[in-house]
Protein backbone atom coordinates (compact mmCIF):
# COMPACT_ATOMS: atom_id res chain seq x y z
CA UNK A 1 0.00 0.00 0.00
CA UNK A 2 3.14 2.45 0.47
CA UNK A 3 4.29 1.93 -2.93
CA UNK A 4 0.76 3.58 -4.44
CA UNK A 5 1.18 6.05 -2.16
CA UNK A 6 4.25 6.93 -3.05
CA UNK A 7 3.41 6.67 -6.39
CA UNK A 8 0.08 8.52 -6.13
CA UNK A 9 2.05 11.52 -4.16
CA UNK A 10 4.88 11.57 -7.25
CA UNK A 11 2.31 12.03 -9.57
CA UNK A 12 0.96 15.49 -7.72
CA UNK A 13 4.61 16.10 -7.35
CA UNK A 14 5.26 16.00 -11.32
CA UNK A 15 2.38 17.58 -11.78
CA UNK A 16 2.69 20.38 -9.67
CA UNK A 17 5.90 20.79 -10.88
CA UNK A 18 4.82 21.08 -14.43
CA UNK A 19 2.24 23.93 -13.37
CA UNK A 20 4.67 25.82 -12.08
CA UNK A 21 7.03 25.20 -15.42
CA UNK A 22 4.29 26.38 -17.30
CA UNK A 23 3.54 29.43 -15.33
CA UNK A 24 7.18 30.49 -15.23
CA UNK A 25 6.75 30.15 -19.38
CA UNK A 26 3.65 32.84 -18.78
CA UNK A 27 5.54 35.16 -16.97
CA UNK A 28 7.08 36.53 -20.39
CA UNK A 29 3.95 36.66 -21.98
CA UNK A 30 1.45 39.17 -19.70
CA UNK A 31 -0.33 39.81 -22.65
CA UNK A 32 -2.31 36.82 -22.43
CA UNK A 33 -3.97 38.47 -19.28
CA UNK A 34 -5.34 41.20 -20.97
CA UNK A 35 -9.03 41.61 -21.89
CA UNK A 36 -8.50 44.11 -24.42
CA UNK A 37 -9.65 42.57 -27.80
CA UNK A 38 -8.11 45.43 -30.38
CA UNK A 39 -6.67 43.39 -33.69
CA UNK A 40 -3.53 45.23 -32.30
CA UNK A 41 -3.77 43.02 -29.03
CA UNK A 42 -5.50 39.77 -30.71
CA UNK A 43 -2.16 39.41 -33.29
CA UNK A 44 0.18 39.95 -29.55
CA UNK A 45 -1.76 37.18 -28.42
CA UNK A 46 -1.51 34.81 -31.51
CA UNK A 47 1.91 35.26 -31.19
CA UNK A 48 2.59 34.91 -27.33
CA UNK A 49 0.21 31.42 -27.98
CA UNK A 50 2.51 30.36 -30.97
CA UNK A 51 5.53 31.12 -28.85
CA UNK A 52 4.03 29.25 -25.58
CA UNK A 53 3.35 26.43 -27.27
CA UNK A 54 6.74 25.99 -28.83
CA UNK A 55 8.21 26.25 -25.32
CA UNK A 56 5.63 24.19 -23.92
CA UNK A 57 6.14 21.46 -26.07
CA UNK A 58 10.09 21.61 -25.32
CA UNK A 59 9.77 21.77 -21.54
CA UNK A 60 6.99 19.09 -20.91
CA UNK A 61 7.57 16.93 -24.74
CA UNK A 62 4.26 17.26 -25.64
CA UNK A 63 2.49 18.99 -28.40
CA UNK A 64 -0.53 20.92 -27.10
CA UNK A 65 -3.31 23.28 -29.60
CA UNK A 66 -4.05 26.93 -28.91
CA UNK A 67 -7.47 25.72 -27.40
CA UNK A 68 -6.15 22.98 -25.34
CA UNK A 69 -3.24 25.81 -24.28
CA UNK A 70 -5.89 28.74 -23.67
CA UNK A 71 -8.34 26.28 -22.14
CA UNK A 72 -5.40 25.10 -19.54
CA UNK A 73 -4.84 29.05 -19.07
CA UNK A 74 -8.27 29.55 -18.43
CA UNK A 75 -8.78 26.89 -15.50
CA UNK A 76 -5.52 27.51 -14.11
CA UNK A 77 -6.97 31.61 -13.69
CA UNK A 78 -10.25 30.31 -12.42
CA UNK A 79 -8.78 27.70 -9.94
CA UNK A 80 -6.52 30.42 -8.59
CA UNK A 81 -9.34 33.58 -8.55
CA UNK A 82 -11.70 30.54 -6.68
CA UNK A 83 -8.95 29.90 -4.38
CA UNK A 84 -8.41 33.59 -3.60
CA UNK A 85 -11.84 35.18 -3.57
CA UNK A 86 -11.95 36.79 -0.59
CA UNK A 87 -15.62 36.79 -0.26
CA UNK A 88 -16.16 33.09 -0.52
CA UNK A 89 -13.09 32.34 1.67
CA UNK A 90 -14.32 34.60 4.50
CA UNK A 91 -11.97 34.72 7.03
CA UNK A 92 -9.84 31.83 6.51
CA UNK A 93 -6.24 32.30 5.46
CA UNK A 94 -5.29 31.88 1.86
CA UNK A 95 -2.88 29.06 1.54
CA UNK A 96 -2.00 29.40 -2.06
CA UNK A 97 1.22 27.09 -3.68
CA UNK A 98 4.21 28.84 -5.35
CA UNK A 99 2.60 29.06 -9.03
CA UNK A 100 -0.46 29.96 -7.83
CA UNK A 101 1.09 33.10 -5.98
CA UNK A 102 3.00 34.32 -9.23
CA UNK A 103 -0.08 33.46 -11.22
CA UNK A 104 -2.15 35.68 -9.16
CA UNK A 105 0.40 38.36 -9.11
CA UNK A 106 0.24 38.09 -13.04
CA UNK A 107 -3.21 38.77 -13.02
CA UNK A 108 -2.92 41.74 -11.13
CA UNK A 109 -5.14 40.44 -8.38
CA UNK A 110 -3.33 41.06 -5.27
CA UNK A 111 -6.66 42.74 -3.96
CA UNK A 112 -10.16 41.95 -4.90
CA UNK A 113 -12.12 44.57 -6.11
CA UNK A 114 -15.12 43.49 -4.76
CA UNK A 115 -14.11 44.83 -1.52
CA UNK A 116 -11.72 47.79 -2.23
CA UNK A 117 -12.43 51.11 -0.61
CA UNK A 118 -13.25 53.85 -2.51
CA UNK A 119 -11.50 57.14 -1.85
CA UNK A 120 -13.32 59.71 0.51
CA UNK A 121 -15.85 57.01 1.52
CA UNK A 122 -16.41 57.11 5.52
CA UNK A 123 -17.58 53.21 6.73
CA UNK A 124 -20.24 52.77 8.75
CA UNK A 125 -19.44 53.59 12.30
CA UNK A 126 -16.13 55.23 11.74
CA UNK A 127 -15.36 58.57 13.02
CA UNK A 128 -14.35 60.98 10.60
CA UNK A 129 -12.74 64.96 10.91
CA UNK A 130 -15.54 67.27 10.85
CA UNK A 131 -13.37 70.43 8.02
CA UNK A 132 -14.02 73.88 9.52
CA UNK A 133 -13.94 75.02 5.73
CA UNK A 134 -17.70 74.64 5.73
CA UNK A 135 -19.03 78.22 5.74
CA UNK A 136 -21.99 78.50 8.60
CA UNK A 137 -25.15 80.12 7.99
CA UNK A 138 -24.64 82.73 10.64
CA UNK A 139 -22.27 84.55 8.96
CA UNK A 140 -24.03 84.54 5.51
CA UNK A 141 -25.56 87.62 4.07
CA UNK A 142 -28.94 86.09 3.89
CA UNK A 143 -31.59 87.09 6.87
CA UNK A 144 -33.05 85.05 8.96
CA UNK A 145 -37.17 84.88 9.44
CA UNK A 146 -37.92 85.32 13.36
CA UNK A 147 -41.29 84.05 12.93
CA UNK A 148 -42.26 80.74 11.51
CA UNK A 149 -44.40 79.68 8.87
CA UNK A 150 -48.11 79.05 9.21
CA UNK A 151 -49.57 75.72 8.14
CA UNK A 152 -52.31 75.50 6.33
CA UNK A 153 -55.92 73.89 6.91
CA UNK A 154 -55.83 70.47 4.84
CA UNK A 155 -59.54 71.87 3.73
CA UNK A 156 -58.26 74.81 1.87
CA UNK A 157 -55.70 73.75 -0.15
CA UNK A 158 -58.00 71.38 -2.43
CA UNK A 159 -60.84 73.06 -4.35
CA UNK A 160 -63.66 70.64 -5.96
CA UNK A 161 -66.67 71.43 -7.71
CA UNK A 162 -69.01 69.46 -5.83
Amino acid sequence: MSSSDDQTSNISLDEVDIQGDFVNILIDYKIIFKKSQTPAVKELKRNALAEIKDKYATNCGCQISNMELLKKINNMKARVEQKSDLNRTGNKTIKLKDWEKRLLTMMEGDTNPSISQVPGAASIGAQVARSSSVPSTNNSSVPQDSVPIKKRKASRLYETDE
